[in-house]
């Protein structure tokens, strides 16, 4: 698998964070069934699990309480305390950017909520091992794509 193949990128990513001192935390947000990127992503993030990163997993209904009135939680990504990115995604859900946001209230606000969730979530590893690792592989239908002069 593609991810195997990346382990010692990963490696080298989490053994240089360890000597800077920077940790890394991540709630991911999974629902059943899973879809098939999901599905894969998660075994990307079983080896940054594996090599340090903390990662806890939700269920949708836990956000379920950020998203009213259309409103969909945002991938956030915070530097401590003080500074914040919102990952933008266009309407094919490939990602194009993100915004920056240096307001401190707005981020104390933000880092509130995302540390309830982690507080609320399941330790990666166990989640992986108990409800992904079961499955077959992810499948992915061909993309059906006109050729010219066909």
């Amino acid at each position: 698998m593609l991810w195997e193949r990346l382990r010692p990128e990963a490696a080298a990513e989490f053994a240089e964070d360890a000597r800077t001192g920077l940790v890394s935390y991540r709630v991911r947000v999974v629902e059943f069934p899973l879809a098939p990127y999901l599905h894969w992503e998660l075994y990307g993030l079983k080896i940054r699990a594996e090599y340090g990163e903390h990662i806890r997993v939700v269920g949708s209904e836990a956000v379920a309480r950020y998203e009213t009135g259309g409103v969909v939680v945002p991938e956030l990504i915070f530097m401590g305390d003080q500074v914040m990115y919102e990952i933008c995604y266009d309407e094919t859900g490939t990602r194009y950017g993100g915004r920056k946001f240096t307001d401190p209230e707005l981020i104390k606000g933000c880092l509130a909520d995302v540390h309830a969730l982690y507080a609320e979530g399941e330790d990666f590893l166990p989640f992986f091992a108990r409800a992904v690792a079961p499955l077959p592989p992810p499948v992915v239908e061909p993309e059906v794509t006109s050729s010219a002069g066909s």
